[in-house]
């Protein structure tokens, strides 16, 4: 059992392979901004069936916070988006919708999605080869790349992926040309990150790229980030025999948890995101995003967030807030009749980077080896 948790969990094409489908009510309304003709356009693809939390919700994230872009997420069908590990979002779009209104892409992001790189024939492939003109940028996130390069726009370029997937995607596409130690790569008009955590790197050179220093400095600013240049240099490391002993005892002397995270209304997307793919990289034996309603929410940039479960139907051994000082006393009442979890509360302190702030919150819990490996699993290196 203990080997079994391990294997599955050190690799992120592994991890997609066990996404659950939404089983609760869809909303009606995605709440898709008003376009505006005078910004740039993000488009975020995303696949229903599953697709990696972060590589999703950070770009979403910095590039709205730029306020020059319409940033649209966009799937092949109308439905929830079932994220690792964490929640459901609703897509603004479907390709054929957003083809009809006209809006043509400046930018592509490709998160890791559920074998889209698979299917060469699918809706998604098609659209990416169409839509790439090659004076607009795609940006592949972590093993997104393998999307990128299934499509043959990454033929005989340099390219990049997760440490831990840098083999086996050299093994699928043999054309590009795979490097490693470098959070981000650019060839031309073509982008592609290290794993996870390198979407941020990814996103702020495509910004910078778009809209200007000025520009990524005060997107640096609001997200703390802890470099004052893009950081680019880093180490391709993966998961050790030592690391996996390490988990493994974590098992062994019953560390391991049922951990959720509250979905609230304004949400911050990058907090959520770094709080919940944190916590999913100490490996929990079960972790899901919950409301006190049960119902939607709308985040802070508009996006329609579902709940993976109801309060009342698991038992956690944590229920992470990330924003206290909302809960009313009503919300408190709720808590104490539908679960006897412990709450923790977070209050993340001014000027700290949000992937930082959770890395030394379960550092007191699990000890700096299991940040070191946690480290890894998000290829934070």
């Amino acid at each position: 059992m203990f080997t079994f948790l391990i294997y599955q969990s050190c690799k992120p094409l592994r991890e997609l392979k066990r996404i659950p489908a939404y089983k609760g009510v869809i909303p009606q309304s995605s709440y898709a901004p008003k376009h505006d003709g005078d910004k740039k356009t993000i488009i975020v693809l995303a696949n229903t069936d599953g697709t990696e939390l972060f590589d999703l919700l950070a770009p979403f994230y910095l590039f709205s916070i730029t306020e020059q872009s319409n940033v649209y997420i966009v799937t092949e069908n109308k439905k929830p988006i079932s994220l690792l590990k964490g929640a459901f979002i609703m897509p603004h779009y479907t390709f054929r919708e957003l083809d009809s209104m006209n809006i043509q892409p400046d930018v592509i992001v490709l998160p890791a999605m559920l074998n889209t790189f698979k299917e060469p024939n699918s809706i998604t492939q098609k659209w990416i080869k169409e839509k790439y003109t090659a004076k607009n940028r795609v940006l592949s996130i972590c093993v997104g790349s393998l999307a990128g390069a299934a499509t043959g726009i990454y033929d005989n370029k340099r390219i990049t992926t997760h440490a831990s997937d840098f083999g086996r995607s050299k093994a699928y596409f043999t054309k590009p040309i795979w490097i490693q130690n470098t959070t981000v790569v650019q060839e031309g008009n073509l982008y592609s990150t290290a794993g996870v955590s390198n979407a941020v790197e990814g996103s702020l050179t495509v910004i910078n790229e778009l809209y200007g220093k000025e520009t990524l400095n005060n997107v640096m600013r609001k997200i703390h980030y802890q470099y004052d240049t893009i950081k680019r240099s880093h180490k391709s490391l993966t998961i050790t025999l030592a690391n996996k002993l390490t988990i493994m005892k974590k098992f062994v002397f019953n560390r391991n948890t049922r951990i959720g995270v509250l979905l609230q209304d304004g949400a911050d997307e990058l907090e959520f995101a770094a709080m919940m793919d944190v916590c999913n990289r100490t490996i929990p034996l079960y972790s899901d995003a919950f409301t006190l309603s049960g119902s939607s929410i709308i985040s802070k940039h508009g996006l329609v967030f579902l709940p993976g479960a109801s309060l009342d139907s698991i038992k956690l051994n944590e229920l992470h807030i990330l924003n206290p000082q909302q809960l009313t006393n009503n919300d408190f009442e709720v808590l104490k009749k539908n679960t006897k979890v412990k709450v923790v509360p977070h209050t993340i302190p001014e000027n700290k980077y949000m992937i930082d702030y959770c890395l030394e919150n379960i550092s007191g819990k699990y000890g700096k080896k299991y940040i070191n490996i946690t480290k890894l699993l998000l290829d934070y290196n």
